[in-house]
């Protein structure tokens, strides 16, 4: 045992583990020689088959081969032999075949064993890297010399869209569109070079079209023409490649856009885009990485609007959009700031000086338009009011000529026209100022009020015949002043712009929940391209025969008409005439005044 050790652990082999069964290895060759001579076919010496099979499955767990095993054996044999010849031993032929049939015995099982052990360790871990490359997100494909398959891993039988068994012995050229198995076709003729290759391929699988980024090599060790020894390896970078593109698409699309800037949650600039650059006059290389209330310190102020939203967005997550004076560059910004998802702010902005400045002059207007508004209705109106009533009362004498009750009339008709210009005029105002023309709808009759508008007109055109028809019920809630003022608007324009000598039909009409008024007149049509203009302020069908309208009567009908919830209409052709519709609801929006 002694020299066993020593010859063992002196040899070039690695770890002789014989050693731990040499004790009972001794004692199988005893019993083995104690049994007599061996016959010429010797069965296996059962204690030897023991101990070599222990000794096979021993080795066959470590990194040696068959060659040290076997040695390991020759070892055993020569200590023997050389101990017996120092001692004078003659062993008999007998004895020595005995020996040789036990050591053979132990060898053949041994190598059996071993031999058993590895393939099966070999099968097991071959099962588990089979299992483990089904597990694998990417695509693994092994070919041999011929291109054919010889492991396709479940990724890949999925994006090529057949079963793993049924692609076994294939090429690419019997599953891939003929370009992309000759590009394939090319990796593996380089790899086989010894060149690692990598491309992208996009496959239509039955997942859509994918695309894959792959890596081709040879597989070293390959000893048989059947063993693998080109490898693929596929990884699925669509959604990657996508994300990409649209991290591309999103950075284009901030260069087109606002002003931009995005800050960590240390408050650094960590992306500018050129607009912020532009807007700001500093370059991103003079902002990037710096803390933004360090390049902007004005900014810094508890009291600034910056200051206030910017940690308002930052600690409660939440977006927020303001309007704030820029001084640095004195300037009006309108700001939008939203959380990101690292924590930090992405922040758009842009130059709202203009438009600023702009609604100050509006707002200033406006201002005054106020003031005009009240010096028309208090100032002119009084005047015009008391030129009114000294007309009425002078006209009331008996004792006036003819050519004095004349001159009066025109007086009269002159503060009249006056007076509806400045109603005009104020309508105008109120609409343009938001607040729509007000209403007080209350219970009235709408053939009545047509009627006392038609009756108040008719002295004015001898020669125009102007009739007023209703049918159904024609009571609802209106204010009938205002609806007065539409009647009166456009029995108006049809006497002004209707053919002379023609009539002129006021019509009435219960609707389902509405009431429908129309005026109709005979002559020249509306221009197609004026009939949407003609509802604006200042437009008109046609030029105004006597000169002295502004423009307003039709604007201020489709402001009523939608103060009370209706709506206008015109239709104009040379066979029908031209009528305007006017759709009114009998009931009002609500409330007891409309604007």
């Amino acid at each position: 045992m002694e020299r066993a050790r020593r010859e063992l652990r002196e040899s070039r082999m690695p770890d002789p583990q014989l050693l731990d069964s040499f004790p009972a290895l001794l004692d199988a060759l005893v019993d083995a020689l104690r049994h007599g001579p061996a016959p010429r076919a010797p069965a296996e010496p059962p204690r030897v088959a023991a101990v070599a099979t222990e000794h096979g499955e021993q080795r066959a767990a470590m990194p040696v081969d068959v060659v040290q095993l076997v040695w390991e054996y020759g070892v055993v044999s020569d200590v023997i032999l050389e101990l017996a010849e120092e001692q004078g031993l003659r062993p008999e032929i007998a004895d020595l075949r005995v020996l040789e049939a036990a050591l053979k015995a132990a060898i053949a099982e041994s190598v059996r064993r071993f031999v058993q052990a590895r393939e099966g360790a070999s099968r097991r871990a071959d099962a588990r890297l089979r299992a483990v490359a089904d597990h694998a997100p990417a695509a693994l494909v092994l070919r041999d010399r011929e291109g054919r398959f010889r492991f396709v891993n479940r990724f890949a039988a999925e994006a090529l869209g057949r079963p793993q068994a049924e692609l076994l012995g294939r090429r690419f050229e019997d599953v891939l569109p003929p370009a992309v198995a000759r590009r394939l076709a090319g990796a593996d003729a380089r790899a086989g070079r010894g060149t690692t290759v990598e491309q992208r391929e996009t496959l239509d699988t039955p997942r859509g079209l994918r695309t894959f980024h792959t890596v081709t090599f040879a597989l070293a060790g390959a000893s048989a023409p059947e063993d693998p020894a080109i490898v693929s390896i596929g990884l699925d970078v669509t959604d990657a490649q996508t994300a990409l593109e649209r991290l591309r698409h999103a950075d284009e699309l901030l260069e087109l856009g606002d002003a931009f800037l995005e800050l960590d949650r240390a408050w650094r600039i960590v992306r500018v885009n050129r607009n912020q650059e532009r807007l700001s006059q500093r370059s991103r290389d003079t902002t990037l990485g710096r803390v933004f209330w360090e390049v902007w310190p004005e900014l810094a102020r508890p009291e600034s609007a910056y200051w206030v939203e910017y940690h308002r967005v930052m600690n409660e997550r939440v977006p927020s959009e303001f309007e704030a004076y820029f001084e640095p560059l004195d300037m009006w910004t309108a700001v939008a700031a939203y959380p990101v998802t690292d924590g930090g702010v992405a922040v758009f902005f842009r130059d709202a000086t203009r438009r600023m400045r702009d609604e100050q002059r509006l707002r200033q207007a406006q201002a005054f338009e106020q003031q005009l508004i009240g010096i028309v209705s208090h100032d002119l109106r009084n005047p015009l009011n008391a030129i009114l009533l000294g007309a009425s009362s002078l006209l009331a004498r008996e004792d006036l000529s003819d050519r004095n009750v004349a001159s009066i009339a025109r007086i009269r008709s002159a503060a009249e026209r006056a007076a509806r210009l400045i109603r005009d005029l104020l309508d105008l105002t109120r609409a343009r100022l938001g607040g729509g023309i007000p209403v007080q709808p209350r219970p009235a009759d709408l053939r009545q009020v047509a009627q006392q508008v038609v009756d108040e007109l008719e002295p004015s055109y001898p020669d125009r015949p102007i009739s007023v028809e209703a049918s159904g019920d024609t009571h609802g809630q209106w204010d009938p002043d205002r609806i007065a003022q539409v009647i009166g608007n456009l029995v108006t324009n049809a006497l002004k712009y209707g053919a002379r000598g023609t009539p002129v039909a006021v019509r009435i009409a219960a609707e389902d929940g509405e009431v429908r008024l129309s005026v109709h007149n005979q002559g020249t049509p509306i221009p197609a391209e004026t009939v949407r203009t003609i509802f604006e302020a200042g437009g008109r069908a046609a030029p105004d025969p006597t000169g002295r309208s502004v423009g307003l009567g039709l604007f201020i009908v489709e402001r009523i008409a939608d103060a009370h919830g209706g709506r206008v209409e015109v239709h104009s052709s040379e066979e029908d005439g031209t009528t305007f519709t006017v759709w009114l609801p009998r009931k009002p929006r609500g409330g007891s005044e409309q604007a």
